[in-house]
């Protein structure tokens, strides 16, 4: 089991985990408009403004007609946007992190997937649905992954990086392979990886997803906030801001 001293203030990081990755550890992605930015529409759809003040607002209003796709906040409380928006109803996410990690043993063959796999990569996430994927996502970080007869069947990635923290991300395993313990064999994986490197590793789960819960939770995992991820696109009804 490894175990990790955090100062309990650095946790503010992760109320705002968009925001903080693209104005620290990921800034050189950030695709800005005044106070407001995002990833590259080919990375994700993950987006945040500097705050919810009117001219903080008025700029991720400008960032999101700015993109052909759909923008996703993911915060502790939902951004409040203009009559410019549409957003979706907000849906419950719970952040969990890992200080300590269980160990056990597996006899899943995990292996690293590189720039060469990204076909694949985004072919699994297609067919299993993680959640917000692009065809780019997984320049985000390392990924790793299992195959069968040299096909992708599971995989787990790392998407926001914050100074001090590395989040687990597109979670997923080919529905003919589920229910053997190779999702909890990858996320082990991963969150050993991070906190071998001196990080810690989180992720977020829709906290409907009660068997998602109780895996990280027998994995070490403890929930620490609950956040809200709102899809946000423009309005054709009205006009460009």
């Amino acid at each position: 089991m490894y175990h990790r001293h955090i100062v309990r203030d650095h946790f503010a990081l992760l109320d705002r985990p968009v925001w903080t990755a693209l104005t620290t550890e990921q800034s050189h992605l950030a695709s800005r408009m005044g106070s407001a930015c995002a990833f590259p529409e080919e990375i994700g759809p993950l987006a945040a403004a500097a705050s919810q003040a009117h001219g903080d607002m008025r700029d991720f209003n400008a960032l999101i007609w700015h993109r052909s796709t759909p923008l996703i906040t993911l915060e502790t409380r939902s951004p409040i946007c203009s009559e410019f928006l549409l957003a979706e109803d907000p849906l419950a996410v719970l952040q969990m992190l890992a200080t300590s990690l269980i160990q056990t043993p597996s006899t899943h063959e995990i292996e690293m997937l590189g720039p060469e796999d990204s076909e694949q990569i985004f072919d699994l996430a297609l067919r299993t649905k993680p959640g917000p994927f692009a065809r780019k996502t997984n320049l985000l970080g390392e990924f790793m992954g299992v195959r069968r007869e040299g096909q992708l069947i599971a995989m787990a990635g790392q998407r926001l990086r914050l100074p001090g923290f590395v989040e687990i991300s597109a979670v997923c395993v080919d529905a003919p392979y589920r229910g053997q313990g190779i999702g909890a064999a990858l996320v082990r994986q991963m969150a050993d990886r991070i906190l071998s490197s001196g990080d810690t590793p989180f992720l977020h789960t829709y906290a409907s997803n009660t068997q998602a819960i109780s895996l990280y939770q027998q994995l070490g995992f403890e929930i620490r906030a609950s956040l809200e991820a709102t899809v946000w696109a423009r309005n054709a009804m009205v006009q460009d801001p």
